[in-house]
């Protein structure tokens, strides 16, 4: 019992940090290679399970990474703990990915399935989500087939944005200035705040609260 109790420990601490924080600062418990860093990973709650009255079903929650750039992050899976019954699942998923999300029905307390389930993501504004096949929502059916299967519902990590500004002042943002951003250079406002039609600095005495230049 108490090996079992520290494997759970270590699984709890990868980074030296606990599960629940690393989730409440979007980054990823279950991949050390985070670093446990802030904000590395862009959180989606999912709620899934049995909505009915009959609480017999049990589902298999399916989100893969479909495409983006750099290493290809984990996919996840979960399963109701509980027959009929929802339950909220957190996946902290990678920017500049798309997911594939699906869903499967496991297993049933019941002869015959009765096929109820519901399905909801609850993700930030990074997050966007294309479900042209109708995944997501509560199904009542009854029928003898699962009318989720097959279907698909994608969704969009948007990368962190960044202002990019013009450093060299050439009107046109490239591929260096991008570099001057990623390293953490300060870029300066002129402020032409006066009456002249000139430039800042043209006459100084009279400009207000301007930069003049590196």
């Amino acid at each position: 019992m108490k090996a079992k109790n520290r494997i759970a420990r270590s699984r709890r601490k990868r980074n030296g940090i606990g599960d629940g924080a690393e989730l409440a600062q979007s980054s990823d418990p279950l991949d050390a290679s985070d670093g446990g860093e802030a904000n590395s990973r862009v959180v989606a709650q999912f709620t899934f399970g049995d909505p009915s009255e009959s609480h017999s079903e049990k589902y298999r929650l399916l989100v893969t990474p479909a495409s983006g750039t750099g290493e290809t992050p984990r996919p996840f899976a979960f399963v109701n703990a509980e027959y009929g019954e929802c339950e909220t699942v957190s996946a902290p998923l990678m920017p500049g990915w798309e997911y594939a999300v699906r869903l499967e029905h496991d297993s049933s307390n019941l002869s015959v399935p009765d096929y109820d389930y519901s399905l909801s993501c609850a993700a930030p504004s990074r997050v966007v989500t294309s479900d042209a096949g109708g995944l997501f929502g509560e199904n009542s059916n009854s029928g003898e087939s699962f009318e989720a299967a097959g279907k698909v519902a994608k969704l969009y990590v948007l990368g962190m944005p960044k202002l990019v500004p013009d450093f060299d002042r050439d009107g046109d943002i490239d591929e260096d200035d991008e570099a001057e951003a990623d390293a953490g250079r300060t870029f300066r406002f002129w402020i032409n705040d006066d009456q002249d039609s000139g430039d800042v600095n043209e006459n100084a005495s009279n400009d207000v609260s301007g930069w003049l230049g590196d």
